[in-house]
């Protein structure tokens, strides 16, 4: 009845509540969690500690801290970045920026910020040297190995200074250099350019050590002055966080910021023990597996101790050490051996510093926790097992038993299997050992079990009292060895066993599971590969058939370009003919057959180039470039077009970096792309902008940058924009104004830029211009020294100079030879190589310079210059050779420079360029 009424009752209450809602029950009401949240503008500097920042990603202790506590204050945070703490500061003062994180807390800034009643954090202050600098490394308790050194700090915290009153109070004279920003410090620091970096406890990295603590302080949120709300939102969010997970601060700081390594280099006891020894004598208790037991194929001490100690030696790279274990059947005469100056070490110890001081033995820290456990019947219940316990006939196992077990009855076996079979026949007991090695001795025994232990063993190196040195390398040693590494020493199969087919399967049943279901996936993946390979062989074959598309529109564009500027090559080389004696007719025609000329070289260059690229012949050749100089000279270049269609052409350079390590020609070719581009598609009084900028990055010694060419002019179509980096595509509006071009100028740049590790892009509307943004990624290298301007000689300059030009085809030596005398030049030739060998030979006084051609009949250029070179009384070591040929690439510049030749000069002939070369050969 009561149950009935209960039900009745509620019933009852709903009806009258569907009666007096003024809504209906299926209508949603707001609820404060639809109300818009609070922007919060939060100031962020590129950070490797507190905050990261890139364009894809922002990660890092402050950035976490933040985001949990908008979860609870109800914010949507806008993150705003700025170079430096400073700036970041300045900005919130300002009231541009809301909010700033990790500030220290001091009195003048209470009066510009406001803060929350509890910190986000608490930070150490250290110094820190790196490594590989022994030398400021004192042990004598000073810090005098510091004095003129250079030091580095964040510009603008409160902790310089504390900084400046540790030099005072340690009457160190150090170098303090500000840094913007903790990325730029970073580097400075890694890269050489500072001894020392001040700097807090977030700063873990294995090539810097721990020189000296300074002291410690809170870090806080920091909010404008007039944002009073947002101090009372983190008031209220951080005691929600406190009462629901009090330890995340600690949590948090703890996985961003790995303790810092105190790398400091040996101590002088450590060093004299090295030097005194030159093996490491250690004892153990024979077959005490898995720590030393004799390889039964080797002959060998193996296990966790000798591996340990190997592992110890290799990270501290002490190669003059060696280890040799020593094993025993009983611990007194291991100790009498140790004090006796037999034994170094003893492993495995128990670490127990009373039980050390008894054995007048001092101990290492601990090497490891090894866990433990008991195998019993599978009726015996645990507590029941405990009363009687075998255990192995070694120190540890003993040790552990009757410390862990002191109720219960501890006996001893001499082997580990034996303890498996004593607990077996006396029921109600259990066997105790490592867990790796029950494993394996239970694969046999399908009526036991193991169970682990919750208490581990805790394990260490014991030496004499005499050899603290010896100690003090261990230590430093173990820090170095991780405890998942250590921990892997005792999983690893002890020594070969016997094995059943009943003992395999029952020890490995979970292994053979594992490999049935392998089996099963990689049918799985192979059938998917083949499908994939099906699938491929449809889409090559539809590539082809594109490929073969494509090929057909090429030949008819390259056709049509090819013949335009023929045309015209043909049409007014006939005009100059019918016209000779009309020097005002003839002047033209010949410049506009120089200009048709001048663009067939350039359809045929586009052409090789997408060739040369596509096929893999085009490699980068890094060298030191300054870039300011690599722009003055492109704008050189670019000059004498813009000057023509009337363009104004804008430059902005940010560099901090201005010498990098690239391919200069390439970089060089990418860019003038770019810019004939935007000179062609620009009308009159148009503007083409290059910007080059420096980006901000946390690698060391290397840097982004960004290139971008920017035009007024008439613009792209959002359709041509998808394909204009695709071979032999051309806007439409391009060809029908009368643009020219193969369409692979772009598609050129694009690869070129890939090649170099960049990425290209472009932005564009039309009748509103386009820009490109190029970005690559550079190695800074040591500042170039200015290049000193060479005077060029005149005509009368070369007046008597000798030149054995070497030319097969009659037309080319004719040319040549009439532009060569022009400027004053005495000119023989010769129609091959073997020619220009003789004629070299015979000539007395010898040439001043030899022109050579490369593939020629009878011997060819390489092949003459290596026989000039090697003649007898080195007559033609000394002699200039100039390639002169149409094998115009880098490759062939390169096999002429090999052979010996000079310099090289590619054919059509630049007669500027050919006579730049000649002066800088014969200078």
């Amino acid at each position: 009845m009561p149950h009935f009424f209960r039900r009745f009752l509620w019933a009852w209450v709903a009806a009258v509540l569907l009666l007096v809602l003024p809504v209906s029950p299926f209508t949603p009401v707001p609820s404060a969690s639809a109300a818009p949240l609070k922007t919060v503008r939060v100031a962020v500097t590129n950070s490797s500690t507190m905050m990261k920042v890139s364009k894809t990603d922002m990660t890092g202790y402050a950035f976490e801290y933040i985001e949990t506590l908008a979860k609870y204050a109800g914010w949507n945070v806008v993150y705003q970045e700025y170079e430096g703490f400073s700036a970041c500061l300045e900005k919130v003062r300002q009231g541009e920026a809301d909010l700033f994180y990790n500030v220290s807390r001091t009195p003048e800034r209470e009066t510009a910020f406001l803060f929350p009643r509890v910190p986000m954090g608490s930070e150490d202050y250290y110094i820190y040297a790196r490594a590989d600098d022994v030398s400021m490394i004192a042990f004598d308790g000073t810090y005098q190995s510091l004095q003129g050194k250079s030091i580095g700090f964040l510009e603008g915290t409160m902790q310089t200074s504390l900084l400046k009153a540790w030099c005072e109070s340690n009457d160190v004279a150090l170098d303090l250099v500000p840094f913007p920003s903790s990325v730029a410090l970073k580097n400075a620091f890694l890269s050489g350019k500072i001894d020392l970096d001040f700097d807090t406890n977030r700063l873990s990295n294995p090539n810097f050590f721990v020189l000296a603590k300074l002291g410690s302080s809170d870090y806080y949120l920091a909010a404008n002055r007039h944002r009073e709300d947002l101090i009372a939102d983190i008031n209220a969010a951080q005691a929600m966080l406190s009462d629901i997970d009090p330890l995340f601060p600690a949590g948090l700081f703890h996985d961003k910021f790995p303790l810092p390594i105190k790398n400091t280099p040996l101590s002088p006891k450590a060093l004299a023990w090295i030097k005194q020894h030159d093996v490491v004598r250690v004892g153990c208790f024979a077959g005490d597996v898995p720590f030393a037991f004799k390889d039964e194929q080797t002959g060998q001490v193996t296990g966790v101790g000798p591996k340990l100690l190997d592992l110890i030696l290799s990270r501290l790279k002490i190669a003059n050490l060696k280890s040799r274990f020593v094993l025993y059947h009983d611990r007194k005469s291991m100790l009498a051996d140790v004090h006796a100056g037999k034994l170094d070490l003893i492993f495995p110890y128990f670490s127990d510093f009373h039980r050390a001081k008894g054995d007048h033995l001092i101990l290492s820290k601990k090497a490891a926790q090894v866990p433990m456990a008991i195998a019993h019947k599978l009726d015996v219940r645990i507590p029941e097992a405990w009363r009687t316990i075998f255990v192995p006939d070694t120190y540890l196992a003993k040790y552990y038993a009757q410390r862990t077990f002191p109720e219960s009855e501890v006996l001893t076996c001499e082997k580990p299997s034996e303890c498996i079979h004593a607990a077996v026949a006396n029921n109600g007991a259990c066997a105790l050992n490592h867990p790796a090695i029950l494993a394996e001795l239970l694969a046999s025994h399908a009526d036991m079990r193991s169970s682990l232990l919750s208490q581990t063993a805790p394990i260490c190196f014991a030496a004499g009292e005499e050899s603290a040195g010896l100690i003090h390398i261990l230590d430093k040693g173990l820090m170095r060895v991780s405890s998942p590494e250590v921990q892997a020493l005792f999983f690893n199969p002890p020594r070969s066993r016997t094995m059943t087919l009943r003992k395999f399967v029952l020890g490995y049943w979970g292994t053979l599971l594992m490999a049935g279901m392998g089996i099963i996936l990689l049918l799985v993946w192979v059938n998917s590969v083949i499908r994939r390979q099906r699938d491929r062989l449809s889409q090559a074959l539809t590539l082809a058939e594109k490929a073969n598309r494509a090929k057909t529109a090429f030949l008819n564009n390259i056709s049509h370009d090819i013949r335009t500027p023929m045309n015209a090559i043909i049409g007014f080389t006939h005009q100059a003919i019918a016209h000779f004696d009309e020097k005002e007719h003839l002047r033209e025609y010949l410049d506009k057959i120089a200009l048709s000329g001048e663009h067939l070289l350039s359809l045929i260059n586009d052409v090789l180039d997408m060739s040369r690229i596509e096929s893999g012949k085009v490699t980068l050749e890094p060298k030191p470039v300054n870039l300011p100089d690599l722009i003055a000279a492109l704008q050189k270049i670019i000059q004498a077009d813009m000057e023509e269609k009337r363009l104004h052409l804008s430059t902005q350079i940010q560099l901090r970096d201005k010498d990098v390590l690239c391919d200069s020609l390439r970089l060089n070719q990418i860019l003038l792309n770019l810019l004939s581009n935007a000179v062609k598609f620009s009308k009159s009084d148009d503007t083409v902008t290059l910007r080059v900028l420096q980006e901000e990055t946390s690698e060391t010694g290397r840097s982004t940058y960004e290139f971008s060419v920017e035009d007024t002019g008439i613009g792209m179509s959002a359709e041509f924009q998808k394909r204009i980096f695709e071979p032999f595509e051309r806007e439409r509006t391009t060809t029908v104004s009368g643009v020219t071009g193969t369409g692979l100028g772009m598609a050129i740049t694009k690869r070129l830029v890939e090649m170099m590790g960049g990425t290209i892009s472009v932005e564009s509307a039309e009748g509103k211009g386009s820009k490109f943004h190029v970005l690559l990624t550079f190695e800074s290298c040591a500042p170039l020294k200015p290049s000193l301007d060479r005077a060029v000689r005149d005509e009368e300059g070369f007046s008597g100079t000798t030149v054995l030009l070497v030319e097969d085809i009659p037309l080319n030596r004719e040319l040549a030879q009439e532009i060569l005398t022009e400027k004053g030049f005495a000119v023989e030739t010769a129609r091959n190589g073997a020619e220009a060998v003789e004629k070299f030979s015979a000539a007395n006084p010898p040439y001043d310079l030899i022109l050579m051609d490369v593939q020629m009949p009878v011997m060819d250029g390489y092949a003459a210059t290596r026989a000039i070179r090697s003649l007898p009384g080195g007559r033609g070591a000394a002699v200039p050779i100039i390639a002169m040929t149409a094998n115009a690439f880098e490759e062939d510049r390169q096999k002429a420079l090999q052979a010996g030749m000079n310099g090289h000069i590619a054919k059509p002939i630049d007669v500027r360029r050919l006579f730049e070369t000649l002066n800088e050969t014969l200078r």
